[in-house]
């Protein structure tokens, strides 16, 4: 009999189940719901880090020991080997995971842009599925109630940042052009350390409701400053000038290609990999914590980010100023029950189709006008075809250089649109890298996928939702500013 990964996971899941059914008959779970007759509903966490493009994670192939829990979660489940983002900043992203629509459609584009009482968003459906949400975010620029993010949770709590230090570190110094404005933001330990106190207060509640818990991870995002043990471990000194404050220095020229040179951008990838390889080592002691809180059935747990991440590629550096691979191509990591084991989906797939994946393996509810899919066929390789994914850049922050709008790929080609309505063509399968734009020789498809975009865009145009603009108070401002996001 053939044993595939597909067939013993679903072995497996009903394993859990009936055990998971006894488990409610016997009144013994804590943690999970039940209801009379039912399988008991899993806990759900959504875990999402800031600035982590797919290719530094071991799970994608990369050769440096950066993510073993990571990749640990990935052969429990399956891996989305081409997910993309649906911009290359923060808060219209994580907006487009809670609504399932493309920024396009959901309008919250800028950054003072707000979610208002509409649409609709993912943590309400848990809530009215009778799950307990929790969200923690070390994000205090986006992730935060004032842009509208904590609709729909229980709980919603920003961590406060770590107080400063005299002399400043220079993780303190968040990157204003002045050097006026110092700001910490809170680390992996400290979100995991809230995290699993959480767990602990919940556990000794003795509350039976399941949870849904979103943790929004930091460190990756600039200024790379990680604890100097991991530095070390990627060769970098903390010595080094650019472990210090010589790296705001350069950030001030990011918007300048090919501000950094060779040298440079060694130094800045290695000490991405060190913030990278601390967040996923703050992710496995949280997972450890879950285990020992968790009975029946497993939880599900996801792995994804909210963007990537230029580390010179195309010239540039950070993020929201284009929509190349490197910045919208992100993992996607789903284990649990239902998600089939040591399984590779190919397909390029859309962050969108997140709550319609989570809603069919909770069976929580879906609204009707979410953009994305189920990604459940697939995993089980019931599916084949590619759905077509897109991207939307409005320019947000003043100074910056905004070299693309749209984005939209469809099997292994991809079509991007500039500011002026240019517009360039890859293929990913044979060009990775987009450095061959085919525009020119490739005219009945540039002129194909042209049609697509201009014809999403009419449709979107009709149905956007009209996003309120927040008012920032004096210290938003200024924390928006010493980030980076204002001037």
């Amino acid at each position: 009999m053939s044993t595939s990964p597909h067939n013993v996971s679903t072995r497996a899941l009903h394993g859990a189940g009936v055990r998971a059914a006894l488990a409610c008959v016997l009144g013994v779970l804590a943690v999970v719901g039940c209801e009379p007759g039912s399988v008991p509903k899993p806990n759900v966490v959504l875990i999402v880090i800031d600035t982590l493009r797919a290719d530094h994670l071991g799970a994608y192939g990369y050769d440096k020991p950066t993510s073993p829990n990571i990749d640990a979660i990935a052969r429990q489940g399956t891996v989305f080997q081409s997910a993309h983002s649906t911009t290359s900043w923060t808060l219209p992203s994580v907006v487009s995971i809670f609504t399932g629509l493309y920024p396009a459609a959901h309008g919250v584009e800028r950054n003072v842009s707000l979610l208002g009482d509409e649409p609709a968003v993912l943590a309400e459906a848990f809530g009215a599925a009778g799950y307990e949400s929790m969200a923690i975010s070390a994000n205090v620029a986006f992730v935060t109630p004032h842009s509208g993010v904590a609709r729909g949770f229980a709980q919603f709590e920003v961590l406060p940042s770590p107080p400063p230090t005299d002399p400043p570190s220079p993780d303190q110094m968040a990157g204003d052009s002045h050097f006026q404005s110092l700001v910490r933001v809170p680390t992996a330990d400290l979100l995991t350390d809230r995290a699993l106190t959480w767990l602990d207060e919940r556990s000794k509640s003795g509350s039976r409701k399941p949870f849904f818990l979103y943790l929004h991870y930091f460190d990756p995002h600039a200024g790379y400053f990680p604890p100097a043990d991991y530095a070390r471990r990627f060769g970098v000194s903390p010595e080094e000038p650019l472990a210090g404050r010589a790296q705001w220095a350069l950030w001030r020229k990011h918007q300048v290609p090919g501000a950094a040179g060779p040298e440079a951008l060694a130094v800045l990838r290695a000490l991405y990999d060190a913030e990278i390889a601390f967040t996923d080592a703050e992710i496995g002691r949280f997972l450890e914590g879950l285990r020992k809180v968790q009975q029946e059935p497993e939880p599900i747990v996801i792995v994804t980010a909210d963007h990537g991440e230029e580390l010179g590629d195309h010239g540039g550096l950070q993020h929201g100023q284009t929509l190349w691979e490197e910045v919208l191509h992100v993992p996607l990591v789903i284990s649990g029950p239902g998600v089939p084991k040591e399984a590779r989906v190919d397909a390029p797939v859309s962050l969108v189709s997140l709550w319609p994946t989570i809603a069919a393996l909770t069976r929580i509810d879906l609204p009707p006008k979410v953009q994305g899919i189920s990604l459940i066929p697939l995993m089980q390789g019931k599916a084949s075809t590619p759905e077509k994914i897109f991207a939307d850049l409005e320019p947000v922050f003043p100074g910056y250089r905004h070299v693309h709008r749209k984005a939209l790929s469809q099997a292994s080609w991809k079509l991007l649109m500039s500011p002026t309505k240019t517009v360039e063509l890859y293929d990913l399968f044979d060009d990775p890298a987009e450095t061959r734009n085919l525009a020119a020789t490739e005219p009945s498809r540039t002129a194909f996928l042209k049609t697509l975009l201009r014809n999403r865009l009419d449709l979107t145009r009709t149905k956007k939702v009209v996003s309120p603009k927040r008012q920032l108070d004096d210290d938003q401002r200024e924390r928006l500013r010493a980030l980076g996001y204002l001037q």
